[in-house]
């Protein structure tokens, strides 16, 4: 991944940081809130390492951070394999920090700020045959008791509700409700037709297509991949808007998957397209026309961020945190109420292929705006100022 950093600041930070991600990927929403925290203030001056069990490979990964391997048990331990990461995680935290700061991205026991990711323990009561995992609900429960962290960080209004609700040690003042943040120079309309002419070539993209796109680096339950696949397969196969078979009215694009990975009817199989993992989505959402990501949960969906910034409407659930941001406008026409909905998601999918909406690329894009990694940074670090001058304090006593 391809990082513009700003320039650095006038003074270093008087501290060290430490970042714990244990399966670090930049086609995973945490891993790239992590990366872009842990560039900027190493870029400002901070001594900065990332704690990883996991790594995929990409480029810039040197840029002066170190990275630093901690084990877990093999996968015979069942549960007991997170709970290893998050003991010698922390450890190895701890000792690389020399009194500077932790900041765990939910998978650790004990940090200064824990940027919760993930709230499992909903997944029960909102996702169809899912229960939560033993080992990431043990190491929730340390890290959210007492001495588990002094400041948490979520990032929707749901999700700390969830926790409030959950976890009575928290409340309003010790949680802290952070939107992610999206390149606006990257994820850019303007990039439109040159990213098209690519995606052509590369893999037969149809040009003259609409360009219906679904990004997910796993867990297509979770994102109702089942219900999305069904519902386009009736449009394609209904005659009706963009449905007669002609592959140039419209195409499903899915991003971050292969082909082997989900099941998907024939009629619609033949509209589909497969790229892969892509560690940098900002190469193809510009390109796309509409994003369909009606998930039975989803904290927030940085990819939802991402395809608004590119101009790209996105039709939703209101269980997806990135709704929050939405104006009443595209609220009415772009949010489900129930993900299950399988009429309401085809008739919004239907109405945008018959030309309903009047949502121009600028007016989708203005959403995203306020949401920029400048903004992310900036909140972080009078956070960790905050953590910081809290932690020298109770040194003092």
């Amino acid at each position: 991944m391809t990082l513009n950093p700003l320039p650095s600041a006038h003074y270093p930070l008087p501290f060290s940081l430490v970042y714990i991600c244990r399966n670090f990927d930049l086609a995973n929403g945490n891993s790239r809130l992590a990366w872009e925290l842990a560039s900027r203030f190493q870029n400002e001056g901070a001594r900065v390492s990332i704690i990883v069990h996991r790594m995929k490979e990409f480029s810039g990964l040197q840029n002066g951070i170190k990275f630093k391997y901690a084990a877990q048990l093999p996968k015979i331990f069942g549960s007991l394999r997170s709970r290893s990461f998050a003991w010698l995680a922390e450890r190895a935290a701890r000792h690389l920090a020399q009194g500077g700061l932790v900041h765990g991205f939910g998978d650790s026991c004990r940090q200064d700020i824990l940027s919760l990711g993930n709230a499992d323990w909903t997944y029960a009561g909102r996702i169809p045959q899912r229960k939560p995992s033993a080992g990431a609900m043990f190491i929730k429960n340390r890290a959210l008791g007492p001495g588990g962290c002094s400041r948490l960080v979520v990032i929707s209004k749901q999700m700390r509700d969830d926790v409030i609700k959950r976890f009575e040690y928290w409340n309003n003042e010790k949680l802290h409700v952070i939107y992610p943040g999206v390149d606006g120079r990257k994820y850019h309309p303007g990039r439109r037709h040159e990213l098209r002419r690519l995606w052509n070539q590369r893999c037969g993209l149809p040009l003259q297509a609409k360009w219906i796109v679904f990004a997910a680096g796993g867990d297509f339950e979770k994102r109702n991949f089942k219900t999305i696949a069904e519902v386009l397969s009736k449009i394609a196969g209904s005659g009706a808007a963009g449905g007669n078979g002609k592959q140039d009215e419209w195409v499903f694009v899915v991003v971050g998957a292969q082909k082997n990975q989900v099941v998907m009817p024939a009629v619609l199989e033949r509209r589909s397209f497969f790229t892969g993992r892509l560690p940098d989505l900002s190469d193809i959402f510009p390109a796309c026309d509409l994003m369909v990501y009606p998930a039975w949960y989803d904290e927030f969906a940085l990819v939802c961020l991402e395809a608004m910034s590119s101009g790209v409407p996105v039709i939703l659930s209101r269980q997806v945190g990135a709704s929050e941001i939405l104006p009443e406008k595209l609220r009415q026409i772009c949010v489900l109420d129930d993900p299950a909905d399988s009429q309401a998601l085809a008739g919004r999918i239907e109405g945008w292929l018959k030309g309903s909406w009047s949502l121009s690329a600028d007016e989708v894009r203005k959403v995203a705006e306020p949401y920029s990694w400048e903004r992310f940074y900036q909140t972080y670090k009078e956070l960790y100022q905050e953590v910081f001058e809290f932690k020298k304090m109770a040194g003092a006593l």
